[in-house]
């Protein structure tokens, strides 16, 4: 993992991405581990496989604004961050593929339902990660937009219930994209008259924040390492608040870059 999360920072860096989350880590416990360019934060499980585990790497400019750190399970996590504007908590997951079972996913998402409830009005809130579900094309009131690929599943009904009771939408259909900019798995399987490409990955924002998001899109053979595209959103919030000494750092950041972020697996 150590090669992985070199190559990893260095595209972090190439596409000046300040929060980066990642899926299917499979790094054993919980806790926080300084990087050659910043920190990382990682939830993962207690058991022998180390199947999964979630983690967000931050730069180190980004890391002086973190509020709390909260793992949950190898699943889950919530990353709390004071920004000059308001509290932006950031939930990481990977949920359960295809072949796990609905008690499986019914888990999951109760612990998503738990992070949430660990938020407050008015604060930013963004969830991001491998949410192996098909959401498809065509809008769907609020939540997904005209640009998504392909036909939903039932795990993607799943996701789209979730984003309706929790007031987000999902991001990645927002924008219009060529298609090689919106799928963020390629099978193993894909070949030349032969494409199986999906749209699973997702970053979910709250339907308030919506004017704040500038872009979403993948990026197509990054040096990762995974059969994953990074999705990448730009987020920029204008008239912050007067900030502290320790945050106005945060502040320059957010005000001439904005937010990036992509999830890995």
């Amino acid at each position: 993992m150590a090669g992985k999360l070199a190559n990893v920072e260095t595209e972090m860096r190439r596409m000046q991405i300040d929060i980066l989350g990642m899926s299917e880590v499979r790094w054993p416990g919980s806790g926080k581990q300084a990087t050659n360019n910043g920190v990382i934060y990682y939830s993962g499980g207690t058991d022998t496989f180390h199947q999964y585990g979630t983690a967000i790497l931050v730069s180190k400019d980004i890391d002086r604004s973190v509020m709390e750190f909260i793992p949950f399970n190898d699943r889950v996590m919530l990353l709390k961050l004071q920004t000059t504007h308001r509290t932006l908590n950031i939930i990481q997951v990977y949920a359960p593929t295809n072949d796990k079972s609905d008690a499986e996913v019914e888990d999951f998402y109760s612990t998503l339902e738990e992070a949430m409830k660990l938020t407050k009005k008015g604060e930013i809130n963004m969830v991001m990660g491998d949410f192996n579900a098909k959401i498809g094309s065509g809008r769907e009131n609020d939540v997904v937009g005209e640009y998504g690929l392909g036909t939903r599943n039932a795990r993607g009904d799943k996701l789209i219930q979730f984003c309706v009771e929790s007031n987000l939408f999902i991001a990645n259909t927002c924008f219009k994209q060529h298609p090689r900019r919106l799928y963020t798995w390629k099978s193993p399987a894909d070949k030349k008259g032969r494409t199986i490409r999906n749209l699973i990955d997702f970053i979910l924002v709250g339907q308030e924040l919506k004017k704040y998001v500038q872009s979403v899109k993948t990026y197509p053979g990054a040096d990762v390492n995974s059969d994953h595209n990074p999705v990448v959103m730009d987020f920029r919030m204008r008239r912050f608040k007067r900030s502290l000494k320790r945050n106005q750092l945060l502040q320059s950041t957010l005000e001439n870059c904005g937010y990036r972020m992509y999830t890995l697996k």
